[in-house]
């Protein structure tokens, strides 16, 4: 069985980012990385460093003092309850003054050797893993369709990268975005191999209702429907914005009392307004629950 994995760059994301940081003593971890990698950790998930290191190409310091550096980090980390599964570094940068480190490489992030490496080397499961970092270069690996990302605080809100993900103002965030997946993806076979038809979104959750449109076009199920409300959101063929107030209206429109079984409700808010009770004063009738409920804000 393959492992589920959380990537981690290193500075900016584990470490506060000092500025080529090689010496334990000066070495301040984030706030809240602690407790968030303690809980990954006792969640399941292999934690694995991918890390851009041009400080030893430009010379300031060496591939000796990296390594014993994350010698030391991943025995601090071991005495904190963290279980560190590998650490991978490229330490190359294009016309380094350090000559043998001036390569034009297939390591140095945004490219994606070293995750595939760790992937291989760890059986990592990419479609149940994550990518976390401060700078997209950090989930490049995300760009290839099965890892998540999230960005970690508020930085490059200038760029907009060409693969879906997440940005968390700190640990605490992340680290609840991640719960909310896995209690997602534990519910997706539910969804998709049943006969639904429309899934009707009424949430305030944008990280969850991300999550299942592109699951929807990641599977390729075309016969099913999103009705969301979020009224800034992306809308396609298959994902609908319907206002609150012509729930009703549509709902009469798509005569879904034909296949009143092949509803999936998705609530935690009720934000169409009584939408659970008009479906089960007998307008439509739906399966004994009505809903689905698969995500809630007084979920772990």
């Amino acid at each position: 069985m393959k492992n589920p994995a959380v990537f981690l760059d290193r500075d900016g994301t584990i470490n506060v980012d000092k500025g080529y940081l090689y010496r334990p003593n000066e070495c301040e971890y984030l706030d809240g990385a602690i407790e968030a990698l303690s809980s990954l950790d006792s969640l399941g998930y292999r934690l694995i460093i991918v890390t851009n290191q041009s400080g030893i190409a430009r010379g300031f310091y060496s591939e000796e003092d990296y390594r014993s550096f994350m010698a030391w980090m991943i025995a601090d980390l071991k005495d904190k309850g963290i279980n560190i599964s590998g650490h991978y570094c490229c330490p190359h940068l294009k016309g380094a003054i350090v000559k043998k480190y001036d390569v034009e490489c297939e390591c140095r992030k945004p490219k994606t050797a070293l995750f595939y490496r760790a992937a291989f080397e760890h059986d990592i499961d990419m479609e149940q893993s994550f990518a976390i970092g401060d700078r997209f270069r950090d989930l490049s690996i995300c760009k290839d369709g099965q890892v998540k990302g999230i960005l970690l605080g508020s930085g490059e809100e200038d760029i907009q990268p060409a693969f879906p993900y997440v940005r968390c103002a700190d640990w605490q965030e992340a680290l609840e975005c991640i719960k909310a997946s896995s209690r997602f993806h534990d519910n997706l076979a539910m969804i998709f191999n049943n006969s639904t038809k429309v899934i009707l979104f009424d949430s305030l959750d944008r990280t969850l209702f991300t999550m299942l449109c592109e699951e929807l076009r990641d599977k390729r199920k075309e016969n099913i429907e999103i009705w969301h409300s979020f009224s800034d959101a992306d809308s396609g063929e298959h994902i609908k914005y319907i206002e609150p107030k012509q729930m009703k209206k549509e709902l009469d429109l798509y005569r879904l009392y034909e296949f009143s079984d092949r509803i999936t409700v998705i609530s935690d808010t009720d934000q169409y307004g009584g939408i659970m009770n008009y479906v089960k004063n007998g307008v439509m009738t739906l399966e004994e629950a009505v809903a689905s409920l698969l995500y809630s804000t007084s979920g772990d």
